[in-house]
């Protein structure tokens, strides 16, 4: 079978459409399955097997409130009230979620989608989010990640390839070395090294 793409980029190629597309199914048994044989206008029928046809789909995204219930109990004792903690959010004393935040940054930094085009398309979807608000999660979000970003600065990472036995021939195995000093920070961590051998996959031309 020939390989090839779909008007919206899908791979049709059967060998490779595990690998391209999304890992979410859904099956769904046709209902107008004949009833009636053709050739002697029989009913008895016996499964010989069944065909599939694949066809790609998009689930729009979905708002929704996750409201946290939390009880008030009394102990009938000393008259005590207790009660479970509040949940924790991203943002101190904020109402975002983390997969809210996710995709705010993300169509930021990622798509390349400006905050006020975002909030013109979460208006459209029926949520009014001004773009001052979501100027002040992405700022939360930056002072939430500083302290992973600033480890990151420290840590170096050195790439060695290095031939690695396949079945019955030599593939291409990369080596990662990762060193992490921070005397150079004025910090107190001593150094470490650790190695990760990972083998490179054959890409094969599309």
């Amino acid at each position: 079978m020939s390989s090839g793409r779909s008007c919206c980029g899908w791979r049709t190629d059967a060998s490779r459409t595990s690998a391209t597309a999304p890992e979410a199914r859904s099956a769904s048994l046709a209902s107008s399955s004949p009833s009636v044989c053709p050739g002697c206008t029989g009913t008895n029928f016996r499964k010989l097997g069944a065909d599939e046809t694949e066809s790609l789909e998009r689930v729009p995204a979905q708002w929704k409130v996750v409201v946290h219930v939390r009880e008030k109990l009394a102990c009938r004792t000393c008259d005590t009230i207790v009660q479970a903690p509040a949940p924790s959010h991203p943002i101190a004393r904020g109402r975002a979620g983390p997969h809210l935040l996710t995709e705010v940054v993300f169509a930021k930094y990622r798509a390349h989608q400006p905050l006020n085009r975002q909030s013109n398309i979460y208006a459209k979807e029926g949520v009014d989010l001004d773009v001052s608000t979501l100027a002040d999660w992405v700022g939360a979000c930056a002072a939430t990640l500083r302290p992973l970003r600033e480890a990151i600065e420290r840590i170096h990472v050195d790439d060695t390839t290095v031939p690695v036995l396949a079945k019955g021939k030599c593939r291409t195995g990369r080596l990662w070395g990762h060193v992490r000093d921070d005397r150079p920070f004025g910090g107190k961590c001593c150094t470490g090294r650790r190695s990760l051998l990972l083998a490179q996959p054959r890409w094969r031309a599309s």
